[in-house]
């Protein structure tokens, strides 16, 4: 990592605070930590008034030997001796300069001045005081450097002396931006030496997972600085507001600068484009978590992005997956026998290696690699990598390899490796090869029970290179065949097959000059004995593989088809932080699990994509927050969803029957046949120990079916769907929760007992030995708007259709009554004017959640801590994710106060706001989904406090910030909720009765937004900025009724209408989308009967313009001149580059490489 001067004056360290501005390379940056006073927030200032304040009193009462009162505390004994410092080590070192005896007192002493610690609890005492009365002040520059280093995907800790840090930084709107915070309560209960020791941001990085020498620090206390420099950190940068530069660079700072405002962030950087993720790995830190970014999938299956040699080493773990095949097998967990059902991991197709002469393989002992770049390619969806091989003997090859996941074609992958022997002549040897040998073993949870899928059942090879390899799991017995084709150019006799153990392999060999290069490539096909329209999978596969063209035609075709979903799925953003890289990331990973594709498929949607094992796969209710997006961009793909949960109702019903209720009870944890794959025992890392799993009780998940089923519908008008699907999903849900609601005569209202919210801590009461609680208010809402809707569509049916459609699910107006009565007339509790989570609440205990942060630093899954500590978080007033706030989520306040009106209570504006502002100081958002929920209730409110938690759930998998679990698989829900909340939250966006609503609120960080939507088969172009809203009709369509910013008007095919927007802010108007201009808003205009402006010209999507195509001189690969890693102009001509290897390469010899070279 390097800083730059972006004039090139000045020198690195040299303590200058010109205004100048400086360049901050990512290259080998992993995290940053900030300290708190005087680089995050003024509070420095408050700090050295309450410092003068005690010191003040003090020397009033103290009388040196010289006979003469002390001198006064000025501010630069402030610099000199107390900032930066532990309170007592402060006073001390003032006691000292002014010759003053103390005793040193202990931590209990009351605010006073007979002990160092008493006069330190006074200065505490004084500045709660000033941080209550005036406030702490963000610096702007710091708060933006801050949201672009998380946008950039780096994590970020807070290193402070403060004990107030916490309340700092929620004061000052910085809360939730930070990894890790270790501050004065964490360096007192773990007895961290104070700065200029740099045990406190040693302990920063080991919080975050990261290496010293790759983070940064940034100081602005000289012996915040000498930390940094004693620690080994990569990077220490001092910030010069107090004329000490010069002794800031002397302590230590590599860069001195005099506002973070004047750094920029350049180099590579993740998705430093928005387009490509980039890796640049010198370790193995942080492998598993790049595997799963870089999975490529297209719906029916996908492939982890693990390197082609790679094995399951406990470093890199490859994966392949197919959506919807799961397995069941039986394990002994705490003395019981259970069953468990996971997703398997298939057959691996990606070995694919080398060696030169008669050296190692790549991937063997003794190979080094080295030069490495890994570079997902978003728009294309191509993962490509880039590297240098040195073996044992000093021979080095180049490699160029490009995979992917066939879009174009479901059962098809391929993968080429374009090989330089730079140094060494000889025989190229290559192996190629399908494995079986994987297990299902990448979660702490699984390699504790059984988890050997697969059993080989047949291999064998044909002709033309091609070999073959079949397995079938062990219960469910389905077959998984898996076919490969290798080529390479000039291979020299038949290919050599080879059969170890559970793989079969083909190897070749190819005669290479120095200097030469190699093409060689895989194409591979997948079938299994689920598929339709085939005889059998071996021979499906063989015959695919066979007839699949080379990969130039199969990567041109795979192109093709992401550009088609790319069409569909515009999503622009221009804002603070460089947010859209990491939108069209979180993209990219929804289209390929939820791609057209699975409209043929019986498939629901894993919590954790096709990327990876976590929760084995199973299928939760992540629906509920992916649906939001696919209704209005891929309706078929959402109806394809429900036809899922449709196609398992008659096991709900099973489950339901079995626990002696009605109606259909949808599992909380779902797989291959519907049944409740739930299980019942947690495994605790932190102690070792298995821990009761209740999540079962969570009967919510059945509410969202019904929910997501009558929401599909309105999107789109699907009627058909209604009358064959979902009024049955709705209806049986309906009666199932009629059924458990029991009239309780004390409360006059009916109850619903023993369930849990989507709050995970709370599975019972800690003063009953029974399970589950009682009365969630999540769950009755819910319940009671379900049970309304399913009234409702009785009512609307045709006289002819009601008695039909009655009929054959067996309702008569007695169950239609009993569904009124229960939606009218189920309990909701309150306590202290706020909706009470569940019957009770407020009986629990009140816990210090700053304490358990000071001493656990991220305290997401405090269930796990407390259990460790043999205690149990069901005895606080705590959530692990947003539980009564996921109505505000769900429904808008109107439509709440008419929820709410139907069950008989008054839902005030005091009620709403004492409701949000309870629960949000009571939650550790343990779930992804949780700061979701969080930023879509703030963003009508406080768009800064969204935005923050917009911008903490971008970097939930880019950063890792669960807690190390990204290795395990993608985090959907909580991708999917930064989309919808770009798409539908921070546009107002609704569809209802027929009208398709728009109320935009852009948070300030945001400039504008552009989206591409489908409503009801009606194609929209939309843009939004602070000041107006404009909505493209496509030619050919049917009118749409729309609301804008509250005014109805009918949009006409082809028309563009524009409604300004009252509530702007002032500020500057945007003139700029990432990488694409606006659209020109002076073309001619005509007025509508609605007084608004129409343009009938469409801005072309930028997906349509054709791509420049270069070749790469050094490696030979075609690629898109836009999508180069970079470009050197030479002799007057411009060459373009896949990697910056190449690009290297060249620029150390053009003459070898240019044109006539």
């Amino acid at each position: 990592m390097t800083t730059t001067r972006t004039d090139g004056a000045g020198r690195v360290g040299d303590g200058s605070s010109d205004g100048q501005r400086f360049e901050l390379r990512l290259d080998g940056l992993d995290a940053v930590l900030f300290d708190l006073d005087g680089v995050l927030t003024d509070t420095a200032s408050l700090h050295e008034a309450a410092w003068t304040a005690v010191f003040s009193d003090l020397f009033a009462q103290v009388e040196l030997e010289s006979g003469k009162q002390p001198s006064p505390f000025t501010h630069q004994d402030y610099l000199r001796l107390v900032d930066g410092e532990a309170r007592v080590d402060g006073v001390r070192h003032v006691l000292a300069d002014r010759h003053i005896v103390l005793p040193d007192g202990s931590s209990a002493d009351p605010p006073g001045l007979e002990s160092a610690s008493a006069v330190a609890a006074g200065k505490d005492d004084r500045f709660v005081t000033l941080l209550r009365t005036e406030g702490p002040h963000p610096f702007a520059g710091s708060v933006r450097l801050l949201r672009e280093l998380r946008a950039a995907g780096l994590s970020t800790a807070v290193v402070s002396a403060s004990r107030h840090c916490a309340e700092v930084l929620d004061a000052a709107g910085l809360e939730g931006l930070f990894d890790a915070r270790v501050d004065g309560q964490v360096a007192e209960a773990m007895a961290l030496v104070g700065k200029p020791d740099p045990a406190s941001y040693l302990e920063a990085a080991r919080r975050l997972g990261v290496e010293p020498e790759r983070s940064a620090v940034i100081e602005d206390a000289i012996a915040g600085v000498a930390a940094g420099h004693r620690g080994g950190f990569g990077l220490v940068i001092g910030i010069d507001r107090q004329g000490d530069g010069a002794e800031l660079a002397e302590a230590g700072a590599d860069l001195v600068v005099a506002d973070l405002g004047t750094l920029d962030l350049v180099g590579p950087g993740p998705l430093a484009d928005g387009w490509h993720l980039t890796y640049r790995p010198t370790d193995d830190a942080g492998e598993g978590m790049r595997e799963t970014l870089c999975t490529l999938g297209n719906g029916y299956f996908a492939t982890r992005g693990a390197r082609l040699e790679a094995t399951d080493d406990g470093v890199h773990y490859p994966g392949t997956y197919l959506a919807g095949l799961y397995n069941r097998l039986g394990s002994d967990v705490a003395g019981q026998r259970v069953e468990h059902e996971s997703i398997v991991n298939a057959p691996n197709w990606l070995p694919l290696t080398f060696g030169a002469n008669d050296g190692p393989f790549l991937g063997e002992p003794g190979t080094a690699v080295t030069d490495e770049e890994v570079r997902l390619d978003l728009r294309g969806g191509v993962l490509q990598r880039c590297f240098r091989v040195t073996d044992p003997a000093g021979r080095r090859t180049f490699v160029v390899e490009r995979r992917l996941v066939s879009m174009a074609d479901p059962h098809l992958a391929a993968a080429s490796l374009e090989l330089v022997a730079e140094n060494w002549s000889g025989t190229l040897r290559i192996r190629s090869a399908i494995d079986a040998a994987g297990c299902a073993d990448q979660t702490a949870e699984a390699r504790l029970l059984s988890h050997c899928h697969l059993v080989l059942t047949g291999a064998g090879e044909d002709p033309a290179g091609i070999v073959w390899l079949a397995a079938c799991t062990t219960q469910s017995d389905i077959v998984i065949a898996e076919a490969a084709r290798t080529v390479a150019d000039g291979a020299s006799g038949p290919c050599e097959l080879r059969r170890e153990g559970t793989s079969v392999a083909h190897g070749l060999a190819v005669e290479l000059a120095e200097g030469a290069r190699c093409h060689l490539e895989k194409v591979v096909a997948i079938h299994t004995s689920r598929d339709r329209a085939i005889s059998e999978p071996i021979a499906a596969a063989r015959r695919a593989v066979a007839d699949a063209p080379g990969f130039a035609e199969l990567l041109a075709a795979h192109r093709s088809a992401w550009a088609r979903l790319w069409s569909q799925s515009t999503l622009e953003i221009s804002a603070s932080g460089r947010p859209s890289g990491v939108v069209n990331l979180h993209l990219f990973h929804l289209l390929q699990v939820a791609s057209p594709h699975v409209t043929e498929l019986d498939a629901g949607l894993s919590a954790r994509g096709l990327h990876g094992e976590g929760y084995e796969g199973h299928v939760f209710w992540d629906e509920l927050f992916v649906f939001r997006f696919l209704n209005m961009r891929f309706a078929a793909v959402s109806r394809a969803l429900l036809r899922y949960r449709h196609r398992r109702l008659p096991a709900a019903r099973r489950l339901a029957a079995d626990a002696g209720e009605v109606g259909a009870r949808f599992p909380w944890q779902s797989g291959s046949d519907g049944r409740d794959e739930t299980p019942g025992m947690l495994f605790n890392p932190r102690s070792g120990r298995w821990m009761p799993d209740r999540s079962a009780r969570q009967r919510h998940v059945g509410l969202a079916v019904a929910f997501n089923a009558w929401r599909y519908v309105e999107a789109t008008g699907d009627t058909e769907f209604l009358e064959e699907i979902g009024a049955e999903l709705l209806f049986e849900v309906a009666r199932h929760f009629a059924h458990l609601a029991r009239f309780d005569g004390a409360l006059g209202r009916f109850s619903i007992s023993g369930v849990m919210g989507p709050d995970e801590f709370h599975d019972g009461y800690p003063w009953s030995t029974a399970p589950g609680i009682d009365d969630n208010a999540y769950t009755n809402v819910l319940a009671s708007w379900v049970l309304t809707r399913a009234s409702q569509l009785a009512e609307k049916l045709a006289c002819d259709q009601r008695e039909d459609t009655l009929g054959r699910f067996g309702i008569d107006e007695g169950e239609l009554a009993r569904f009124d009565e229960v939606a009218r007339g189920l309990y909701v509790p309150f306590h202290d004017g706020v909706i009470s989570q569940f019957a009770g609440y407020e009986r629990l205990e009140p816990i210090d959640l700053d304490a358990y942060r000071a001493r656990y630093g991220n305290i997401g899954r405090l269930d796990l801590i407390l259990e460790a500590e043999n205690d149990a978080v069901s005895r606080y007033q705590v959530a692990k994710q947003a539980d009564t706030l996921m109505l505000f989520y769900l429904f808008s306040v109107t439509e709440l106060r008419e929820l709410f009106a139907h069950l008989g209570h008054e839902l005030s504006d005091d009620c709403v706001r004492q409701t949000i502002d309870y629960y949000s100081a009571r939650v550790t958002h343990g779930s992804t989904l949780s700061r979701v929920v969080h930023a879509w209730i703030a963003a009508r409110g406080d768009r800064s406090a969204s935005w923050r938690h917009f911008a903490a759930t971008l970097a939930a998998d880019m950063a890792d910030t669960q807690g190390g679990t990204t290795n395990e698989g993608i985090h959907l829900g909580a991708m999917v909720g930064t989309i919808d909340l770009l798409q539908r939250c921070y546009t107002g966006l609704e569809a209802r009765r027929g009208v398709l609503v728009l109320d935009p609120v852009l948070p300030e960080e945001v400039e504008n937004l552009r989206l591409t939507l489908a409503y009801r088969g009606q194609h929209l172009d939309v843009t939004i900025d602070h000041y107006e809203i404009g909505v493209q009709s496509a030619p050919c369509e049917a009118p749409v009724v729309l609301v804008l910013a509250g005014k109805q008007m009918t949009l006409r095919p082809g028309e563009h209408v524009r409604q300004s927007l009252s509530r702007s802010t002032p500020r500057s108007r945007p003139r700029h989308v990432e990488g694409h201009a606006l659209h020109d808003r002076s073309a001619p205009t005509k007025l509508s009967e609605t007084g608004s402006d129409l343009d009938v010209a469409q801005p072309p999507h930028p997906m349509e313009e054709p791509m420049a195509t270069t070749t790469d001189p050094v490696c030979g690969m075609v690629i898109e001149e836009a999508a180069a890693a970079g470009s050197v102009t030479h002799e007057g001509a411009t060459y373009y580059f896949c990697s910056s290897a190449c690009e290297e390469r060249f620029e150390a010899d053009p003459t070898q490489f240019a044109a006539g070279g």
